[in-house]
């Protein structure tokens, strides 16, 4: 059985995206996006909610070539839209009938045989209200926002033992817990 782990940029003081809904200030450093592009080829699954899957998938079209200008990032860039599209992603949405729960996830986890990513605080709190996270982890940008969607949800608790820290490039943290 796989275990899931909830994974997120996020700001210091704790947000996915600012109260205008905007993300930019997540765009990490070179040495950053190697540390997410070497995290991402560990994974044996992804699943995002529609929101986070119309996110993600511009990462289906990024490669060389693709007349796109991404600067001192590119190589990283690819590297990580190759190991992403590798991946089996899974979309769920209550508003497309496919409402995300507890036995999706224990049958996805039972076939993945590996660590499954899931993200997105809508999901990601279902998930966890199901008792189904067994690890959380952020990528913390050295920036506040001063309010947005908040990476925990409210009303869930949880014990957390710390696994993994790092101080990375430009003032970034990695965080993994397990969660008890």
């Amino acid at each position: 059985m796989g275990d899931l782990i909830y994974l997120m940029v996020t700001s210091a003081d704790g947000f996915t995206a600012d109260a205008a809904g905007n993300f930019d200030w997540g765009e990490p450093p070179m040495a950053v996006h190697e540390h997410v592009n070497a995290f991402t080829r560990g994974l044996s699954a992804q699943i995002y909610g529609p929101r986070m899957w119309d996110t993600m998938k511009v990462w289906q079209d990024i490669r060389p070539g693709d007349g796109g200008d991404y600067g001192d990032l590119a190589e990283a860039m690819y590297a990580y839209a190759d190991a992403w599209r590798a991946l089996p992603t899974h979309v769920f949405s209550r508003q497309q009938g496919e409402p995300l729960t507890g036995e999706a996830l224990r049958e996805l986890k039972a076939a993945s045989g590996g660590l499954v990513s899931i993200a997105g605080p809508g999901l990601a709190s279902v998930a966890l209200r199901e008792g189904e996270v067994e690890q959380v982890a952020r990528y913390v940008a050295p920036v506040s926002v001063g309010g947005g969607t908040p990476w925990w949800p409210l009303g869930v608790s949880a014990r957390l033992e710390l696994l993994e820290d790092e101080v990375l490039a430009g003032g970034w943290l990695y965080l993994r817990y397990r969660v008890i």
